[in-house]
Protein backbone atom coordinates (compact mmCIF):
# COMPACT_ATOMS: atom_id res chain seq x y z
CA UNK A 1 0.00 0.00 0.00
CA UNK A 2 1.52 3.29 -1.05
CA UNK A 3 0.32 6.60 0.64
CA UNK A 4 1.08 9.88 -0.97
CA UNK A 5 0.29 13.22 1.10
CA UNK A 6 1.34 16.53 2.40
CA UNK A 7 3.20 16.42 5.61
CA UNK A 8 1.91 15.12 8.38
CA UNK A 9 1.04 11.69 6.52
CA UNK A 10 -2.09 10.11 7.82
CA UNK A 11 -3.02 6.74 7.12
CA UNK A 12 -6.17 7.50 8.89
CA UNK A 13 -8.28 10.67 8.09
CA UNK A 14 -9.59 10.17 11.68
CA UNK A 15 -7.11 11.19 13.38
CA UNK A 16 -6.81 14.56 14.66
CA UNK A 17 -4.23 16.21 12.78
CA UNK A 18 -4.80 14.68 9.03
CA UNK A 19 -7.14 18.20 8.91
CA UNK A 20 -4.60 19.94 10.15
CA UNK A 21 -2.26 20.07 6.55
CA UNK A 22 -1.39 23.27 5.26
CA UNK A 23 0.55 24.06 2.45
CA UNK A 24 3.76 26.66 2.75
CA UNK A 25 1.41 29.71 0.78
CA UNK A 26 -1.38 29.11 3.75
CA UNK A 27 -1.50 32.18 5.62
CA UNK A 28 -0.62 32.70 9.54
CA UNK A 29 -3.81 32.94 11.90
CA UNK A 30 -4.47 35.87 12.39
CA UNK A 31 -4.60 38.19 15.69
CA UNK A 32 -7.83 38.52 17.44
CA UNK A 33 -8.69 41.79 18.42
CA UNK A 34 -8.80 40.27 22.42
CA UNK A 35 -5.15 39.38 21.89
CA UNK A 36 -4.23 42.80 20.13
CA UNK A 37 -5.83 45.13 23.02
CA UNK A 38 -3.63 42.95 26.06
CA UNK A 39 -0.78 42.99 23.98
CA UNK A 40 -1.38 46.83 23.72
CA UNK A 41 -2.38 47.53 27.08
CA UNK A 42 1.35 46.86 28.01
CA UNK A 43 2.29 48.18 25.03
CA UNK A 44 0.63 51.64 26.17
CA UNK A 45 1.88 51.12 29.37
CA UNK A 46 5.46 50.30 28.44
CA UNK A 47 5.72 54.08 26.19
CA UNK A 48 4.78 55.85 28.43
CA UNK A 49 6.94 54.93 30.80
CA UNK A 50 9.97 55.18 27.92
CA UNK A 51 8.36 58.63 27.24
CA UNK A 52 8.35 59.59 30.91
CA UNK A 53 12.00 59.00 31.47
CA UNK A 54 13.20 60.55 28.01
CA UNK A 55 11.16 63.79 29.03
CA UNK A 56 12.72 63.80 32.35
CA UNK A 57 16.03 63.05 30.58
CA UNK A 58 15.90 66.08 28.52
CA UNK A 59 14.31 68.39 31.10
CA UNK A 60 17.70 67.54 33.09
CA UNK A 61 19.66 68.08 29.75
CA UNK A 62 18.55 71.59 29.88
CA UNK A 63 21.08 74.78 30.97
CA UNK A 64 20.07 76.25 34.57
CA UNK A 65 18.39 79.68 34.78
CA UNK A 66 15.56 78.99 31.08
CA UNK A 67 12.95 81.45 31.20
CA UNK A 68 9.64 80.22 32.58
CA UNK A 69 7.75 80.74 29.34
CA UNK A 70 10.20 78.17 27.65
CA UNK A 71 9.88 75.64 30.95
CA UNK A 72 6.35 75.91 30.27
CA UNK A 73 6.33 75.12 26.90
CA UNK A 74 8.58 72.13 27.27
CA UNK A 75 6.42 70.52 29.76
CA UNK A 76 3.02 71.34 27.61
CA UNK A 77 4.94 69.62 24.67
CA UNK A 78 7.16 66.52 27.01
CA UNK A 79 2.85 66.17 28.34
CA UNK A 80 1.17 65.35 25.03
CA UNK A 81 4.03 63.88 23.24
CA UNK A 82 2.94 60.50 24.48
CA UNK A 83 0.19 60.90 22.65
CA UNK A 84 1.29 60.23 19.26
CA UNK A 85 2.73 56.20 19.88
CA UNK A 86 -0.38 56.04 22.17
CA UNK A 87 -2.68 56.75 19.55
CA UNK A 88 -0.75 54.48 16.98
CA UNK A 89 -1.27 51.51 19.34
CA UNK A 90 -4.86 52.44 20.45
CA UNK A 91 -5.37 52.39 16.15
CA UNK A 92 -3.80 48.60 15.76
CA UNK A 93 -5.68 47.72 19.29
CA UNK A 94 -9.10 48.70 17.53
CA UNK A 95 -8.84 46.95 14.01
CA UNK A 96 -12.26 44.52 13.82
CA UNK A 97 -11.28 41.15 13.63
CA UNK A 98 -10.33 39.64 10.14
CA UNK A 99 -13.86 37.41 8.70
CA UNK A 100 -13.81 35.11 6.07
CA UNK A 101 -11.04 33.06 5.01
CA UNK A 102 -10.82 29.36 6.18
CA UNK A 103 -13.02 28.19 9.48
Amino acid sequence: MTVTALFPVSVELSEWYAALIQTATDQMPHMTQRNRKLIGAFLLVGSIIAWSVLATALYLALPEGLPGLVLIVFFIIAGMGWLLPAMAIIRWMAKPDVTGGRP
